[in-house]
């Protein structure tokens, strides 16, 4: 069974999950059909493995027609994960909340509605990822803002030793 519990912004929820375990090994149910998200139909899945702690990547997100909503479960590790409201008109909006999530956390996952931002920073060793949107993955939509923006004052728990070209030289938020 999958519980999700909403977090203080809207449409965002942390995901609990039951595992089965025996001699064999375990179990675990990734995803089940939930009625606090009834329009989440699967597009895209991706997997994220990052062999390193302290792996810094986002702020991401799509915007216009292929903005997505986003359901991140993480395998193994932990990572300290981030949500960023841009939805203009939210009451959150520039608000974020962050959880860490992995197998021994209290949450396994997050959901994200579509118009939020998403980031991560890998706690351990061998932290995987894999991620369930409902649109397709659009090159000229994808964007993205500075980690250590002052203005979304995100808390880090501390800097990345790993971040790509790209993620370190997104643009900082124009009010």
């Amino acid at each position: 069974m999958i519980k999700m519990l909403p977090f203080e912004i809207s449409g965002v929820f942390g995901v609990q999950v039951d595992d089965f375990r025996d001699f064999r090994g375990g179990f675990t149910r990734v995803w089940e059909s939930n009625p606090e998200i009834p329009k989440f139909l699967i597009q895209e899945i991706s997997y994220a493995f990052n062999p390193s702690a302290n792996t810094l990547r986002g702020i991401h997100f799509q915007s216009g027609e292929f903005a997505e909503s986003k359901y991140i479960f993480c395998v193994s590790g932990v990572a300290f994960d981030v949500c960023l409201d841009l939805r203009i008109g939210s009451n959150t909006y520039l608000q974020n909340i962050s959880v860490e999530i992995g197998p021994d956390c209290d949450f396994q996952g997050i959901y994200l509605p579509a118009g939020t931002a998403h980031a991560y920073l890998t706690l351990q060793n061998d932290t995987n990822l894999i991620y369930l949107m409902d649109k397709p993955y659009e090159a000229n939509a994808s964007s993205g803002f500075k980690w250590d923006d002052e203005c979304f004052q995100i808390p880090w728990p501390h800097s990345p030793e790993l971040i790509s070209d790209r993620d370190n030289s997104w643009p900082r938020f124009e009010q």
